[in-house]
């Protein structure tokens, strides 16, 4: 099984993720992508998450409404806080040892690689597919890294985009999907923002 692990905040989860989810699982052949919701990244603040249960249920929905092999992960909910990949990485191979992992994240987060706890293990050990955003030279990510870059469609979508909205009572609709709308309507999330 090749499963390709999609990290994130995902606060919240929009249509953006799962059109790069959707090109990955098709440009790379993995056998299902599984969502990890990470309950904070070290190198974010957590000012404006919404909870560990509110993230992970959004990305359930939004995985229930695909027809693709997509999973919600809580796995770092069990871990030491704050997350890192490396943790993550060593307790998936733990629990499903004969599963090999694929990482896909923009170009962004590679270029700040040498930032992450244990990162000359994860490129040694794990494949690294990334998406190119505007601005960054992916070209030479790829090369300095040795890491894939698969041109994807990028939707010009962020999550804080989608909390300013909400928290200015604005639509977003086409920007999550309904499941996911109707979530952040009926628990008031973002609303303090």
């Amino acid at each position: 099984m090749f499963v390709g692990l999609y990290f994130g905040s995902f606060n919240p989860i929009h249509n953006g993720h799962i059109s790069i989810a959707t090109q990955m699982l098709q440009k790379v052949g993995f056998d299902e992508i599984w969502f990890i919701v990470s309950p904070l990244n070290p190198l974010k603040t957590g000012a404006e998450l919404a909870s560990n249960i509110d993230r992970l249920r959004m990305v359930e929905l939004a995985v229930a409404d695909q027809n693709f092999p997509f999973k919600a992960s809580d796995v770092e909910f069990n871990l030491p806080t704050p997350s890192y990949t490396i943790d993550t990485l060593s307790e998936l191979k733990h629990k499903y040892p004969t599963f090999r992992f694929g990482i896909i994240m923009g170009s962004d987060n590679v270029a700040s690689i040498e930032r992450w706890k244990s990162y000359r293990e994860i490129l040694l050990h794990y494949s690294i597919f990334f998406f190119p955003r505007l601005g960054d030279d992916s070209d030479f990510l790829a090369e300095k890294y040795g890491v894939t870059k698969i041109q994807a469609d990028y939707l010009d979508i962020s999550s804080t985009q989608i909390r300013m909205l909400v928290g200015k009572g604005m639509l977003i609709d086409g920007l999550v999907s309904d499941l996911v709308r109707s979530y952040i309507q009926i628990n008031n999330l973002y609303l303090s923002l």
